[in-house]
Parts: C-alpha cells; sequence; structure tokens
C-alpha cells in the first residue's frame, strides 16, 4: 500500500526544476506539457488528464472523478485543492512566498467542506545552498501557528536536482534519503512555478535512483528505467525496477 501511494503521489506531482530563481523554463524549444498520465499497476490502468492554461496547470482529473485544481496569483502557485466527485473539497495545500522563493505551506483536511487545519511547514535558506525546513503545530480551527513540531529536515541540490534530504524527529537524524538522476528532460518542467514547491521535490530532470538509509533499519533502494521521446522526455516509467520486473508502469502522452 505504501508504495502505491508514493506512486500516485509521483505520478500526481511530477517535479519540476529545483532552481528558485528562475520559475519559467529557459529553452521554449522544449516546451512540451504532458496532457495524460496512464499508471498500468496489478493489470488496471489508471488514467490522469491534465489541462492548462498557457503554461499554468490548471488540474488533473482522475479517471474515478476525483480531481486536483491549482490556483495561481501573480504567478505563483498559492493553493493545490485535492476534490472529491461531488466537487466537494477533501485537502489543500496553501502557499506563501517571499523574494519569489516559498516560505510556507499550510495543510489542511475536509470535514464536511468545513476546513480542519493541520501543520505549517516554513522554509529556510541557508548561505551553503541547502534548504532547510520546520514544522510547526497549528490551531485546527484557524490555522493559526502554535509551537514547533517534532519534523523538520534539510534539502540538498546538485545540478538543479535535490540531491538529498534528511528527515528528524526532535533534532536527530532518522531517515536520509539519496537521489540520482538522467539528463533528460522531466516532464513537468515547463510548467509556471511548480519548480518552487520544495514538499513536491522538484527535479530539472528525472530520478533513477532513490537509496533510503534509516538510522535503525535496512537500507532500501528504488530503480526506475525511462523511456524518452525525440526530445528527450520520458514518455514511459518503469518504477522501482526488480530483476528487470517494474513493480508498475507509467506511461505519458503529451
Amino acid at each position: 500500500m505504501k508504495k502505491i501511494l508514493c506512486l500516485l503521489s509521483a505520478t500526481l506531482l511530477l517535479f519540476t526544476s529545483c532552481s528558485n530563481d528562475d520559475n519559467q523554463s529557459s529553452n521554449s524549444e522544449e516546451s512540451l506539457f504532458v496532457k495524460e498520465i496512464l499508471i498500468d499497476y496489478n493489470g488496471k490502468t489508471n488514467a490522469q488528464k491534465i489541462s492548462y492554461d498557457g503554461n499554468k496547470i490548471k488540474s488533473i482529473t482522475f479517471q474515478n472523478g476525483e480531481k486536483t485544481t491549482y490556483t495561481y496569483s501573480d504567478n505563483l502557485i498559492t493553493r493545490i485543492a485535492n476534490l472529491d466527485t461531488n466537487g466537494n473539497p477533501v485537502s489543500a495545500m496553501e502557499y506563501k512566498y517571499v523574494n519569489g522563493k516559498i516560505y510556507s505551506y499550510l495543510n489542511i483536511s475536509y470535514n464536511s467542506s468545513i476546513p480542519e487545519y493541520k501543520n505549517l511547514t516554513k522554509y529556510i535558506y541557508n548561505q551553503d545552498g541547502t534548504v532547510s525546513y520546520q514544522v510547526y503545530k497549528v490551531n485546527f480551527i484557524n490555522g493559526a501557528e502554535q509551537e514547533k513540531d517534532a519534523v523538520s529536515g534539510k534539502f540538498y541540490f546538485k545540478d538543479g536536482n535535490i540531491s538529498k534530504e534528511e528527515y528528524f524527529s526532535d533534532n536527530v537524524l532518522e531517515i536520509t534519503t539519496s537521489y540520482e538522476y538522467d539528463t533528460k528532460n522531466n516532464n513537468f518542467k515547463n510548467i509556471l512555478s511548480y519548480n518552487l514547491l520544495l514538499n513536491l521535490m522538484p527535479s530539472v530532470n528525472n530520478s533513477i535512483k532513490a537509496t533510503t538509509t534509516p538510522k535503525n533499519g535496512v537500507i532500501g533502494t528504488v530503480n526506475n528505467i525511462y523511456e524518452y521521446n525525440s526530445k528527450g522526455y520520458p514518455t514511459t516509467k518503469m518504477v522501482d525496477v526488480v530483476n528487470g520486473k517494474p513493480f508498475s508502469t507509467v506511461r505519458y502522452n503529451y
């Protein structure tokens, strides 16, 4: 089940450039936008349709009728909302920015369309180029910030990609995850300001290997294999390949 949830999250939020100072693609000749994602798993195929307004993402509609919508303000994504089949809100993330960089996001869930605020994450941009984050508890009725939560972390970058994430609980390093990438184009790289959303693990290229090292436990590795079109964007992703067999396969139509 954990793998399925991670897969859906990864395909929903196919990450873009980590260059926090540039929220637009710099190569218009390569500006492709994925319009459909097909996930093949356990003999079934689930489809996701993606709509745009120019280079702004508007929504992702799932095969069962559920939907994710995106709201922009001043060319920055300020809200991502997940809706049920009747169009009622299920959960949402609300983003704030300072000087063109993400400052925080607020996690919200809904009970009978009534918001219940869950937590707040704030970011700190360090002089060495890393970005730290701290989770805060909030008032569940109005979202007002309260004391620090136990959870914090740090992102490391290389060549525009997140190369490593450290996860802390009560200031104790619990999990380190390292990433390796290809040199091809990530298929959501041209979406305006999507690259700023660090909680979505944005990347310029495509992750081919992720290695997770817990403080106490077994090291885990996920290997992905891609096929590409003539412009260097993935058309197929074989997820978590072990002995030549993928856990699932994701196909992209542009």
